[in-house]
């Protein structure tokens, strides 16, 4: 069964950034980290940390970049960022504006209170517009 668990192993995190082609950085020491695992076996991980006025969402590291376990983490990470309140950040990348994240300089941004999740965005059925952030 696959569970997503909060984790201070670094040397987890390390070793499954570096077989996602990552490396630790500055930011390590001041995140908070979540490892996907299946029957033990750690398949991937996240992490957030403050920024701004809000939480930075970083991509997750799953060896292989197999999307499933990738969008897990991520979800997770959102969920975090809707229970605290937060305004998410996050790098531009595809797949981030159907979770409610707009162009926000050379990053993304969303406001914890229109962060979406799919089966949400197909229930409202909402227009996807365009914001940007100043």
């Amino acid at each position: 069964m696959l569970r997503i668990e909060e984790t201070l192993d670094i040397k987890k995190i390390e070793e499954l950034r570096k077989q996602s082609g990552g490396s630790l950085d500055a930011h390590d020491n001041f995140s908070w980290h979540i490892v996907l695992a299946e029957d033990g076996e750690a398949l991937g991980v996240a992490r957030l940390y403050n920024f701004s006025d809000g939480l930075f969402l970083d991509d997750p590291c799953v060896p292989g970049n197999e999307e499933k376990y990738c969008e897990a983490l991520f979800r997770t990470l959102l969920l975090k960022a809707v229970e605290l309140k937060k305004t998410a950040y996050t790098k531009q990348a595809g797949g981030k504006k159907k979770h409610g994240f707009a162009a926000f300089g050379d990053i993304m941004k969303a406001d914890y209170k229109s962060i979406l999740f799919p089966k949400r965005c197909k229930e409202t059925n909402r227009k996807s517009e365009e914001k940007t952030y100043d």
